[in-house]
């Protein structure tokens, strides 16, 4: 589960439509520098995200095609277990990795579902265009493996029964680069754009807090997936300042790296048929 933030729009007033009408044009008191960044950050054309946001939906229509509308709890967890969901006993009793990613498509029920997507869709535009798209597919795969390795080792160490499921770690993985963004960045956003990215900051304080006071909610999937998508972003940023790194064989470790994603994806896939 995740509780998202006010879009970017939404929060600073600003418009999409290239014909703004002079109530809409930003004022004075808003200068030129916020106004270009605001609508740098809020541009639509994000094709990865509405990529994640179909494949978590096809998802979820699959499984309704198998179960129905309102399956029982016993026949959902099992079709999860069946598709890809994370099980103690499957990953490091049969070794079946690919279930660290997998699981991130899955989810239990359609709100489970809708309360992921809308976050997805804020936190995947904002990390899109501040990162690229690529960039946004490894910080989504590097916080649902995160997320993935946090909950096996803690939560279903000790409930080793427990399916886990849902894109709540690679969420927050998004949620750890916009963090490590914002603290090594601050100084160049405007002033007027800091209490945007900070309100997320809040959210995130409350959302760790409900994992601590709803048993159902795998609170350790969600610190995994936060300190997967904050250290891959340190290491993407630092990388390139220190020159760990040329240019071109970042692109081909990126790519490599992205093409192993979905290694995973197809797997589930194979087994829905």
């Amino acid at each position: 589960m995740f509780l998202a933030s006010l879009p970017l729009a939404m929060s600073l007033k600003f418009s999409d439509d290239p014909y703004l009408t002079p109530a809409q044009r930003p004022s004075p008191v808003v200068d030129m520098e916020t106004y270009r960044m605001a609508r740098s950050l809020s541009n639509p054309r994000v094709p990865v995200t509405w990529l994640l946001l179909a494949a978590n939906l096809a998802a979820a229509l699959v499984m309704t095609l198998h179960l129905g509308w309102a399956p029982d709890e016993g026949r959902m967890l099992d079709y999860l277990v069946a598709a890809g969901a994370n099980r103690r006993a499957e990953i490091l009793g049969a070794r079946e990795y690919w279930r660290l990613l997998a699981s991130a498509f899955l989810h239990v029920g359609w709100l489970h579902l809708l309360l992921n997507l809308y976050a997805l869709k804020i936190l995947g535009q904002l990390v899109e265009n501040l990162f690229g798209p690529l960039r946004l597919w490894l910080l989504y795969l590097g916080g649902a493996v995160g997320g993935s390795l946090a909950s096996v080792l803690t939560t279903l160490a000790t409930r080793p029964e427990m399916v886990s499921a849902g894109a709540s770690g690679a969420i927050f993985g998004l949620l750890g680069a916009v963090l490590v963004f914002y603290l090594r960045c601050r100084e160049r956003i405007p002033p007027a754009l800091r209490k945007y990215f900070f309100q997320f900051f809040v959210v995130l304080a409350l959302n760790i807090y409900l994992g601590m006071r709803i048993p159902v909610v795998d609170n350790s999937a969600h610190l995994g997936g936060l300190a997967g998508g904050a250290l891959f972003t340190l290491i993407m940023m630092r990388g390139r300042q220190a020159g760990l790194v040329t240019r071109k064989a970042g692109t081909i470790l990126a790519w490599a790296l992205a093409g192993l994603g979905l290694y995973p994806l197809f797997v589930m896939a194979s087994r829905w048929w």
